[in-house]
């Protein structure tokens, strides 16, 4: 009975088609996110996910050797494609190689007043391809001295206490590579030298501009103080003023007063006749009414009833 009515189930359910069937095996997927991101370029819309993320990238260790602040030398006007020389050696030894980064580090240490040139490029930055470059070039075409600027540096260079190679550098400086060599600029190197450092130079020939400045300086390294004690003492000879021994400017002064007080009282002691008695001769003088000559010139009001005695 049992049997019956089970095969009468079963035959009712194959009918109405209800049968069941068993769920189908899990495929294993590798998803490398735990939240996918739709793919737009899908036709039709967002319907896929994309299987991986995009890598992170992590910093080099260059990057993170690099120091957080870069300090440049002393910004120096007098040669300032020199000093550009030197801050690109600190952006190397950095691993600065942003146009930015640099540009940002010349403009910190820029001073105040050396930015009016390259104000135009300090508020307009961001339109130029190279900021660095673009204010590199404005400074160094700024701040270059013309030829005759450079050789009247080089005329007002002296060696003071300086060793000669130093100064031979500094008027390097100033000129044109090819212009600090040759015979010319050893010329003009020797003229700013010591006369007793001229004539032990003199001595001998050199194969170039190096070889001078080490003779030189070898000789300054034995005599240069000795040099330079001389010459102060020539300087302070000079400036002090030489009195000679007979001389006595206080003394002299006296005399000069005593002499001419001598001189004022001889005049007024010549000088005591009145004022009402000038203009007379010398009978009026003396004798007054009773004088009986009278010689010209002569103011005398009686001169009228004197006139006859006249000789």
């Amino acid at each position: 009975m049992e049997k019956k009515v089970l095969d009468a189930l079963g035959l009712e359910l194959r009918s109405k088609k209800v049968i069941q069937k068993p769920p189908l095996p899990v495929r294993a997927t590798k998803t490398a996110t735990s939240n996918p991101k739709p793919d737009m370029s899908a036709p039709g819309g967002s319907g896929t996910t994309k299987a991986t993320a995009e890598p992170v990238a992590e910093p080099t260790a260059a990057a993170m050797e690099r120091p957080t602040k870069v300090t440049l030398p002393k910004f120096w006007p007098a040669s300032v494609e020199v000093w550009f020389i030197q801050c690109e050696s600190v952006f190397r030894r950095c691993r600065l190689t942003d146009t930015m980064e640099k540009f940002d580090a010349i403009v910190s240490s820029l001073p105040p007043e050396f930015t009016m040139p390259v104000l135009d490029i300090l508020r307009n930055h961001q339109l130029y391809e190279d900021p660095y470059e673009a204010i590199k070039n404005k400074l160094v075409k700024k701040h270059t001295l013309s030829t005759w600027k450079r050789l009247d540096q080089v005329e007002r260079l002296v060696l003071a206490d300086k060793e000669p190679s130093t100064l031979m550098a500094e008027m390097a400086a100033y000129l044109e590579p090819a212009n600090a060599q040759g015979i010319w600029f050893q010329w003009q190197f020797l003229k700013k030298l010591p006369t007793a450092l001229q004539a032990a130079l003199s001595l001998q020939e050199y194969e170039d501009e190096e070889h001078l400045a080490a003779a030189a300086d070898k000789w300054w390294d034995a005599n240069g103080q000795a040099v330079i004690a001389a010459a102060a003492t020539a300087a302070a000879t000079t400036a002090r003023p030489r009195r000679q021994a007979s001389e006595s400017p206080p003394r002299g002064r006296n005399d000069n007063r005593r002499s001419d007080s001598r001189r004022g009282g001889d005049r007024r002691q010549r000088d005591k006749t009145p004022a009402r008695d000038r203009g007379l001769c010398w009978y009026h003088r003396v004798h007054g009414d009773a004088a009986t000559n009278c010689r010209d010139p002569c103011t005398w009001s009686g001169n009228e009833q004197a006139a006859p005695s006249r000789n």
